[in-house]
């Protein structure tokens, strides 16, 4: 059983990335999910050093919608405070999702949407 951790970094209001951009997992490994913004110092999110200066975005609130089936027991994840773990249930196999988030910009507002995120690949 591993513990896999996945950045949903929002770079701005028209930009997200996702670090590892593919997921790879086995039955029982746990996956966290985690939002970053750009700025300030270099930290350890999610429990990792980031790649590059970002911050935890504790702030940050998101939906990851999965369309076809689902790695986990539910179809949709919801965040606290800026993150969502959950551990894979389903059978192997290729599984899309959408992402949905609000978070903070430049003091305003924004709502995000990611229609074709990466995918989470379960093997044996």
């Amino acid at each position: 059983m591993a513990s896999i951790q996945v950045e949903i970094r929002i770079e701005n209001e028209h930009e997200v990335s996702f670090i590892p951009s593919n997921v790879h997992a086995a039955p029982d490994d746990e996956i966290l999910f985690f939002a970053t913004t750009r700025g300030g110092e270099r930290i350890r999110a999610g429990g990792r050093e980031a790649s590059e200066m970002v911050k935890e975005d504790n702030g940050a609130r998101f939906t990851i919608t999965f369309k076809g089936g689902s790695p986990f027991d539910q179809v949709k994840l919801a965040s606290g405070e800026g993150k969502v773990n959950a551990r894979v249930s389903g059978k192997p196999g290729v599984y899309h999702y959408a992402l949905a988030a609000t978070t903070q910009i430049g003091g305003k507002a924004a709502m995000i949407s990611v229609t074709g995120c990466p995918e989470i690949i379960i093997q044996r």
